[in-house]
């Protein structure tokens, strides 16, 4: 096994993965929100031995230099985990938890991509049906209707305008803090903006578009694309079954 299979392996395991969520979030408050309260107590001490009646640290490192020694080590393994098998990750829970703090820490271009690249695949595979060789064998369902995919994709969306709208609010106060680029926001309407209507034709999807026009510098466009399928989105969030999405979004664009 390779290193990167490896960390694959890791990384799609429930237990096994919060190894990198608890080194990825630069934020405890982010950290955290990935652990239970027995394990946020145990996380929470610093490790201590008994020596001459006094508790002594086990390591004299202090905690961030060492998680930062720690990821500069695994981030080349992480990063190329990321590109190889990002369909994989989206579609996995905890994989997919991994693969939004990798963007959340570093913004790679080739994890970006990669992401995009599969969310794009998965809309002609759903598209296409059956497989090249005409079996009949089902193949996955688009990322942005999977449970897990369609959140992870929200979710990097959301984290792209919750960055993008506090960037702008610093400089409006006149804080010369650095801007924001919404780079996985803008790379997914680039190369999605055409089939908007494919992606919102489903309830988990209309989410995922819900969520994009939230990002300040693509909302006017991604709503124009939108706006002329609204007598279809509320015929949709009328009919039976899950709904929500179709209402987000209609309230998003109205």
């Amino acid at each position: 096994e390779t290193p990167v299979s490896l960390l694959l392996e890791l990384a799609l395991d429930e237990n096994a993965s919060k190894l990198f969520l608890l080194l990825l979030p630069k934020d405890d408050k982010i950290r955290m929100k990935y652990f239970d309260p027995w394990e946020r107590d145990i996380l929470g001490s610093m490790p201590t031995i008994r020596e001459n009646g006094a508790d002594v640290p086990t390591s004299k490192k202090d905690p961030e230099i060492r998680q930062r020694e720690l990821l500069s080590h695994l981030k080349p393994a992480l990063l190329e985990m990321c590109v190889n098998h990002a369909d994989e990750l989206m579609r996995s829970l905890p994989g997919s938890r991994v693969l939004k703090e990798v963007y959340a820490a570093w913004s790679p271009t080739n994890v970006i991509d990669a992401t995009v690249s599969a969310c794009v695949a998965s809309l002609d595979s759903d598209a296409n049906g059956a497989d090249e060789d005409g079996s009949t064998q089902d193949a996955p369902s688009s990322v942005f209707e999977d449970p897990a995919g369609h959140l992870i994709i929200k979710h990097m969306v959301l984290l792209d305008a919750e960055r993008t709208s506090q960037a702008n609010k610093s400089s409006s106060d006149g804080d010369d803090g650095d801007e924001h680029e919404p780079a996985f926001s803008k790379a997914l309407f680039e190369k999605v903006c055409d089939r908007f209507t494919d992606v919102a034709s489903s309830n988990r999807g209309a989410f995922v578009m819900t969520a994009l026009c939230k990002v300040e510098s693509l909302a006017k466009q991604v709503k124009s694309k939108l706006k002329p399928e609204m007598k279809e989105w509320k015929k949709l969030s009328k009919g039976k079954g899950a709904t929500a999405g179709y209402a987000a979004l209609l309230k998003e664009i109205s």
